[in-house]
């Protein structure tokens, strides 16, 4: 690990003031970027948008989120398996609480490039999340139902059978004819 540049020297005499003196981590990455990373996954729902940054804090930082030994296929499958930002948002926010005690407790032990602590990126990925969560879940509702629809038909057809629309079109999500 590089010497801690300047601006996370800083940070770590701030937080020698405020929470004391230990030994605490500093990152290459920056806190800006892991935001950006996570708000720009959110809003396009692309896990192409997870990088190494987002990876790093997700499986440091949150309890409940396993490596699967890389970021994308050979070497793992964190972006395959999180390919639905609805499975990311359920556990995150499974371990809110969790989160929310060590962000109270105070007491970071990483400082990013940028100077940001791991505890103030972790504040932001909780807000973005709460503020993402409904319509993500929607949308993967009719990601899911859409492909369950596509699998049945696929399946349907294989077996010389037309699948037909029943019930009423105008109810959310019903399928026109």
């Amino acid at each position: 690990m590089k010497e801690p540049t300047s601006t996370q020297q800083a940070a770590l005499k701030r937080l020698e003031k405020t929470a004391g003196v230990r030994r605490r981590y500093t990152s290459e990455d920056r806190g800006s970027s892991i935001v950006r990373q996570f708000r720009l996954y959110l809003e396009s729902e692309d896990a192409s948008k997870i990088g190494q940054a987002l990876y790093r804090y997700l499986t440091l930082k949150i309890p409940f989120v396993i490596a699967h030994f890389g970021l994308v296929p050979p070497d793992g499958g964190f972006r395959t398996y999180y390919q639905e930002p609805a499975r990311l948002l359920a556990d995150i926010l499974a371990h809110k609480q969790e989160l929310e005690d060590r962000i109270a407790r105070g007491d970071p032990d990483t400082v990013y490039s940028d100077g940001e602590d791991d505890l103030t990126v972790t504040r932001q990925v909780l807000a973005l999340a709460e503020e993402h969560l409904d319509r993500v879940l929607r949308k993967g509702r009719q990601r899911g139902r859409a492909r369950d629809l596509g699998n049945a038909e696929l399946l349907a057809a294989r077996h010389g059978y037309v699948l037909a629309p029943t019930g009423d079109p105008a109810e959310p999500g019903a399928i026109a004819p």
